[in-house]
């Protein structure tokens, strides 16, 4: 994710955590955020984003989206949407379901992608106009393409998980 903002002209804010000293930043942040610990990482990206973007990760990843979806339960995160981008996202979903786990709030915010493109659409859907408005008076006409939307949002934070990354577009 960071690699993608900048190369398509946009920044990449990390947020990274000092339990983790011995990992070296994204070598394509353009600023590193250092958090106490996880708890406060996490905060950080929250408060950060307007957006959440999930990859495929581990159990950082896992424990960070179910805290995101805890937050939407609890009418804490005023509909930011949460894009879930790949495949393994959906089996992990229909067992979520089938236990009785997830529901409500969760899933009306939740959409699993298979693309990046297809992440962006969602970001950038009905549910969230001012996102999209934002890219549109920017550019010109709406964003048609990932590079699009990270080369021309200013001051829109999208959450990656997985790239550790909050990104200030």
């Amino acid at each position: 994710a960071c690699r993608g903002a900048s190369e398509a002209g946009g920044r990449a804010l990390g947020v990274t955590c000092a339990i983790f000293s011995g990992r070296k930043p994204n070598r394509y942040l353009d600023e590193d955020i250092e958090t106490r610990d996880l708890h406060d990482r996490t905060r950080e990206l929250i408060a950060r984003s307007d957006a959440f973007v999930v990859l495929p990760g581990k159990s950082g990843t896992l424990a960070e989206l179910t805290f995101l979806w805890a937050l939407h339960r609890a009418g804490c995160l005023k509909r930011r949407p949460v894009v879930l981008l790949g495949d393994e996202w959906r089996h992990l979903l229909r067992h979520l379901l089938r236990a009785g786990i997830l529901g409500g709030p969760e899933l009306d915010v939740t959409r699993v992608v298979d693309t990046p493109e297809e992440a962006v659409t969602e970001v950038l859907d009905g549910r969230n106009a001012h996102l999209s408005d934002g890219v549109q008076r920017a550019i010109g006409r709406p964003p048609r393409s990932f590079r699009d939307y990270a080369r021309h949002t200013a001051g829109t934070g999208i959450w990656s998980a997985t790239a550790a990354a909050s990104l200030r577009l």
